[in-house]
């Protein structure tokens, strides 16, 4: 299991290689951003998230 970079959420593996970046890191979930956001990268690169 692995988790967010910004929250500590636990990412599944599947997530992580969806959503991640090359080297395997997670700079948000769903716990701390939107599917909008992660889904525009802001997984991958931590620029598009929002604190909740």
């Amino acid at each position: 299991m692995q988790y967010c970079e910004t929250c500590g959420g636990p990412v599944t593996d599947d997530f992580v290689r969806v959503f991640g970046t090359d080297d395997g890191e997670v700079f948000a979930c769903l716990d701390c951003a939107t599917m909008r956001e992660i889904a525009a990268g802001g997984a991958a690169t931590g620029a598009e998230t929002t604190a909740r």
